[in-house]
Formats: C-alpha cells, sequence, structure tokens
C-alpha cells in the first residue's frame, strides 16, 4: 500500500518485527510500527500520517517538559529523565496535560514508596519502605520485618538480630532438606538390597 503526500512516499509493509509504516526513502526515511489494533489493510493515509506525530510536546508540568512518544512496548511519557507508560486507552496524540500529570504523579508515588526509611553508620544495612511494605536490605539480600516489629522503630541491633535469625531459619530449611533426601536414597537403598537378596 503506498500514499503519496507533499512529495513523500508513504508505504505500508510487512517487516522482520512486524507491520510498519514507512515515511521518505533512503536516509532521510521515518519508520513508525503499526499498533496492535491496526491492521495494514485498514490504514489510511491519515493513520499513517499520525503515526509521525510523536514525539509530541504536551506541556510543561512543575516547569519540566512532558513529551508523549511511542516505544517498543508502547505509549509513554517523557519527563525529566523519568518515563511513564500511558495506561491503555489513553491517545498519545491526544493526551491532556492534566492527564499526564496524574500518570507522572502516579508513578512519583509509587517510586517515593520505595524510599530508604533508616540507615546506620558503619553498616550497609538499611530499612526500605517497599512497595508492599517496609522490609530490610543487607548484602544485597532482602529480609522481612516480623509482626509485631515496628519498622519505624528498628535499631540497627534489631536489624542483625532480624538477618541472623532469618539466615538461621534458612540455613536450618537447607539441613532439613538435605537430611530428607538422605533418608530417601538411604531407604531407596534399602529397598534395592532387599529384592536382590531374595
Amino acid at each position: 500500500m503506498i500514499f503519496l503526500r507533499e512529495g513523500n512516499k508513504i508505504t505500508a509493509k510487512f517487516g522482520k518485527f512486524g507491520p510498519y509504516i514507512q515515511k521518505g526513502e533512503g536516509e532521510k526515511a521515518q519508520y513508525a510500527s503499526l499498533g496492535k489494533d491496526q491492521l495494514i489493510e485498514n490504514i489510511t493515509l491519515e493513520d499513517a500520517l499520525k503515526m509521525f506525530q510523536l514525539p509530541r510536546t504536551v506541556g510543561e508540568y512543575n516547569g519540566v517538559e512532558v513529551i508523549a512518544l511511542k516505544g517498543r512496548f508502547g505509549p509513554f511519557l517523557k519527563y525529566g529523565d523519568r518515563n511513564f507508560s500511558i495506561p491503555r486507552g489513553k491517545d498519545p496524540l491526544k493526551i491532556t496535560l492534566d492527564e499526564c500529570a496524574a500518570i507522572i504523579e502516579d508513578g512519583l508515588s509509587k517510586t517515593a514508596a520505595n524510599s530508604v526509611m533508616a540507615e546506620y553508620k558503619d553498616s550497609d544495612i538499611q530499612v526500605i519502605n517497599g512497595r508492599y511494605g517496609p522490609y530490610i536490605k543487607h548484602a544485597g539480600s532482602n529480609y522481612k520485618i516480623p509482626k509485631g516489629k515496628d519498622a519505624k522503630e528498628l535499631t540497627l541491633a534489631d536489624c542483625r538480630e532480624i538477618v541472623a535469625d532469618e539466615a538461621n531459619a534458612s540455613k536450618s530449611s537447607v539441613r532439613r532438606a538435605a537430611a530428607k533426601k538422605t533418608t530417601r536414597k538411604a531407604t531407596t537403598r534399602k529397598t534395592a538390597t532387599k529384592k536382590a537378596a531374595k
């Protein structure tokens, strides 16, 4: 399918990664992938031209430029050095600044949820306010805070005790699993020996 507009040839094609639109030719050619709800057989010149209207500057929010784009995984907003997905049903070509502000604030609040609640001098232990509640982070691992413990009141000693208890519990689980495995092997050997004796 080929359209001609203002001296530019616009072509709908099938490529290695699915259908796409090509505007122009050679080094100056532009490309845009079709959306999941678009069929190459039904694409119109108007639809094709819209696909090249992104990125679109929506406006400024808190002094930072908000840009609507379409990426590999769908439409998103660029806000400074942060990216926020545009929810399904929202058109990046029509989305308003108020709608963008709501998406940005929601994304920032989720990020803030993963903030550090407490750090301790001369220790890599941190208490983190995570998406599913507070937890302790130590040496690249995460540790649950037991029920009844207030994350805001935890001292370094409390954190170390929780880490040690969970580490010991994990070791015990490994030992129990190893013991069960050994018992199963011994049982299998005994059974095999009895059968051989018969």
